[in-house]
């Protein structure tokens, strides 16, 4: 498939935004190290931990059985269709270190290169903070589109804090202490928490610039999607975040240059990829972009460059 067959059938903003996409530009995690790393700031906090699993990249696949009393994020009647892909928050059993090590070390070997794993420290009960996250299941725009946020996939909850900051992330961080992710890189990393003061509304209806910086930020992602359909020659299996970070930066570029088409974002990203990024430096082609060169005319110029790249 070329990328001007893409005319028409870029991915709409719900699509982008449900982050359900085959290849996951993602490191593996060493889990022995992340265990030990999470037993250590578990197991000296005086608070319940619980983990938050989105069973949604175990769909068709082999799943984690979790005990009865574990809690379904998807419970109302409007997503009984979504059920065994619903997230869960899992119980973390610190009474003793041995416990929580085989609890931990058996969800985050399950999870390793999938950002479907987060933990956090909450004076709430597992009951008590589904409750709480009821009301920020369903985002609404400016211009009234509905959408579900799967904020249990690590790469949106990654950013909402950065997005959302006066809105959904106060939210969902309510009565929250800690929250932790393991990243793209397969590292732990500690969410920032909104002040306390923060008051989140009751209703959530993102701004249109919220809603714009969020799809523009799981652009790299939706980019990366195609070219591991289309062109799965260019997806490696090892060190995807080298793969993740080209893609970004001609994501970058196309931001600067006001390259909206996604054919051209996608010319672009291949660009970046078969030359190391360097391409993206090439003046003449930054020009282009500024004269408004697109489609096929913007193929053949990166094609024409792409032989005096050393």
């Amino acid at each position: 498939m070329s990328v001007e067959s893409l005319e028409g059938r870029q991915p709409t903003s719900k699509d982008q935004l449900g982050f359900f996409w085959m290849y996951l530009a993602v490191n593996k995690c060493n889990p022995n190290e992340i265990t030990t790393m999470l037993v250590e700031q578990i197991s000296q906090s005086n608070c319940q931990w619980f983990a938050l699993l989105d069973r949604a990249f175990d769909y068709e696949g082999k799943s984690l059985t979790f005990a009865s009393h574990d809690e379904i994020i998807y419970q109302s009647k409007e997503l009984d269709g979504l059920f065994d892909v619903s997230p869960v928050l899992i119980h973390l059993d610190a009474s003793t270190q041995t416990q929580l090590s085989a609890q931990l070390k058996k969800l985050v070997q399950h999870c390793s290169g999938r950002p479907m794993l987060s933990f956090i420290q909450t004076e709430l009960s597992a009951k008590e903070l589904n409750q709480q996250w009821q009301n920020y299941l369903w985002v609404e725009t400016q211009d009234n589109d509905r959408f579900l946020l799967r904020f249990a996939d690590c790469r949106t909850l990654a950013i909402l804090g950065q997005v959302t900051p006066h809105s959904i992330w106060p939210g969902l961080t309510k009565k929250i202490s800690q929250w932790k992710i393991i990243n793209r890189e397969g590292q732990i990393e500690s969410l920032p928490i909104p002040a306390k003061e923060i008051l989140p509304p009751e209703k959530i209806k993102l701004t249109n610039a919220e809603y714009s910086a969020l799809l523009e930020l799981t652009q790299v992602d939706a980019i990366i999607d195609w070219i591991s359909e289309n062109m799965p020659e260019l997806a490696p299996k090892e060190k995807k975040m080298d793969f993740y970070r080209q893609v970004e930066q001609a994501c970058h570029l196309a931001s600067q240059e006001n390259v909206r088409s996604f054919p051209d974002q996608v010319s672009l990203a291949i660009a970046a990829i078969l030359s190391q990024t360097k391409l993206l430096d090439n003046q003449v082609l930054k020009f282009a972009l500024r004269q408004g060169v697109s489609g096929n005319d913007l193929n053949r110029v990166i094609v024409d460059l792409m032989v005096t790249i050393d």
